[in-house]
This record gives C-alpha cells, sequence and structure tokens, in this order.
C-alpha cells in the first residue's frame, strides 16, 4: 500500500484507540475506512496498471510501424547532384531507414521499458529506492487525456500499417519502387491510395505524445524541461523523425507518376474510384 495511503489507515486506527465510547460504532468506522483505503487503493493500482499497457502497447505500435517487413533496405552508392533534388532525398531517406532506424528502434524501446520502471517505481517505494533515476519527488503519473488521445492514435496507426503490410506483402518497402510487382487496390488501398504514410505519422505523433506528456518520465524527472542533454537528444529525435514524415509527404506525386506510367489505364480507373491520396475528403 502507498505511504498516503498507510498514513490514513493509520490515522483512523489511532482514532479509535483513543475513544474509549461507543467501541463497536468506532470499530464499524475503521472498518468502513480501511475498506475505502483498500478501494481507493486498488483503483491507483489499476489506473497504473492500465497506463503500463498503454505504454507498453504504443510502443509495439511504434516498432510495428517502423519496421520494414521485408527487411531493411539496401542503401545504393550516393547518386550525382545532378540527378536532381528528390533522388537526393530519396537517397537520403533510405539511408536514414537502414542506418539510423535501427537505432531508434532500440531507443524506443529502451525509452518504453523506463517508463514502465517509471509507473512502477510511483506505485512502490522499494523501486523508488533501487532505480532512483526513476522517481522524483511527488510524481504526477496518472492517465491524462492528452495520454490517452496518442496512446489510440498509436494503436490506430499501427494497426493501419499492417492492414498495408498484408495488403501489398511482399512488395510492402520503405523505399520508393520503380517498378511495382502489382497494383494493390484492395484493403486500406480502396480508401486512399497512400494509407500507410497515414499510418506512419500516426505512429509518430502517437508516441510522442506518450512520452512527452505531462506525467510522464522525461517530463516528471526533469530530463527534457531542465537538461540540455535532454532538450538536444529530444529535439533531435523529432528532426529526424520529422524529416522521414514530411519525405513520405512529398513522395505522394512521384509515386503516383510512376504507378500511372507503369500499370496506365489500370491506375487511372483506381485513382477515379479512390480519388484521395491520403485523407478521405480532404486530400
Amino acid at each position: 500500500m502507498p505511504p498516503t495511503l498507510r498514513r490514513f489507515a493509520f490515522c483512523w486506527e489511532d482514532h479509535r484507540n483513543s475513544v474509549n465510547t461507543n467501541e463497536s460504532l468506532d470499530v464499524w468506522r475503521l472498518h468502513k475506512m480501511q475498506h475505502v483505503a483498500i478501494e481507493l487503493y486498488l483503483a491507483l493500482t489499476m489506473e497504473a496498471a492500465l497506463k503500463t499497457v498503454l505504454v507498453v502497447m504504443t510502443g509495439i505500435s511504434y516498432l510495428v510501424a517502423f519496421t520494414p517487413p521485408n527487411g531493411d533496405p539496401r542503401v545504393p552508392p550516393r547518386p550525382p547532384l545532378s540527378k536532381g533534388l528528390i533522388v537526393q532525398r530519396e537517397w537520403f531517406f533510405v539511408f536514414v531507414v537502414a542506418r539510423v532506424l535501427p537505432l531508434q528502434r532500440i531507443m524506443y524501446t529502451i525509452a518504453t521499458l523506463n517508463e514502465c520502471l517509471f509507473i512502477l517505481a510511483s506505485q512502490n517505494s522499494s523501486v523508488q529506492t533501487l532505480l532512483p533515476w526513476t522517481y522524483r519527488t511527488q510524481p504526477k503519473t496518472g492517465i491524462t487525456t492528452l495520454f490517452l488521445v496518442g496512446s489510440v492514435i498509436s494503436i490506430v496507426g499501427a494497426i493501419l500499417r499492417v492492414a498495408c503490410y498484408r495488403a501489398l506483402g511482399a512488395g510492402f518497402t520503405f523505399e520508393m519502387l520503380v517498378n511495382n510487382p502489382k497494383l494493390i487496390t484492395h484493403g486500406p488501398y480502396s480508401v486512399v491510395r497512400h494509407p500507410s504514410y497515414i499510418g506512419s505519422w500516426m505512429c509518430w505523433i502517437g508516441p510522442s505524445i506518450v512520452q512527452l506528456v505531462a506525467g510522464s518520465w522525461i517530463r516528471e524527472s526533469g530530463f527534457y524541461d531542465n537538461t540540455l542533454v535532454g532538450r538536444v537528444v529530444i529535439l533531435l529525435w523529432e528532426a529526424i523523425m520529422g524529416f522521414g514524415m514530411v519525405n513520405l509527404i512529398l513522395r505522394v506525386v512521384p509515386e503516383d507518376e510512376l504507378m500511372k506510367k507503369q500499370f496506365g489505364k489500370e491506375w487511372e480507373e483506381w485513382a477515379k474510384k479512390v480519388p484521395y491520396k491520403l485523407i478521405p475528403g480532404v486530400y
């Protein structure tokens, strides 16, 4: 039981011992308040357990979204500048996917485990002693609305990515293919033409919210707010991810042009049935 609730229960026990009249009523009150204290403790424990589950699910969502289902791409030789900006940008994107993204997956896994330890430490004083970096005086570790929003965005984004993986099968790659093996028009590709990109955005925004919202270890420990190293690490992380996400949006038109060139009338008929690129009714 957390220290606050133990003190709460002890207070009522002291009250019982100090009252000499109507002992049976006092015993009833004591039992009643102990029952309330236990219910409150269970509620706090359930909240911590739920938050831990959501943190883990968010971490899994991140790994699912940013792990190439058919293996990491090979980085080709850097193209000459004469090839143009689009080719240069795509080469750098593939380089980041192959060289930087594996490291980010490891780092986010560590961040997820650390967040779980932080939640556990907020509920158990012995964990606070063993893992002092996870604890700060009176941390705010409850579930907030923004935390829930971030968790839901992450999970939905991962589900969307998995649906795209299954639809494309072996044809799903993180690099832009010049020759696609087949035009896929079913599943999420019957709603928008580039659904996996929206899934990626969701699995970037959602986990970022979960890790940076008030109540997370990064905020409650002061790692971001009070240290230069923390700010540099977080901003660099978001900058790298942001580059990748922007590149996905910039890919949409060139990718459509490549598929139109390859599949011709088949692509045109699909584009008429599925006019939106990313968001139904918007774009």
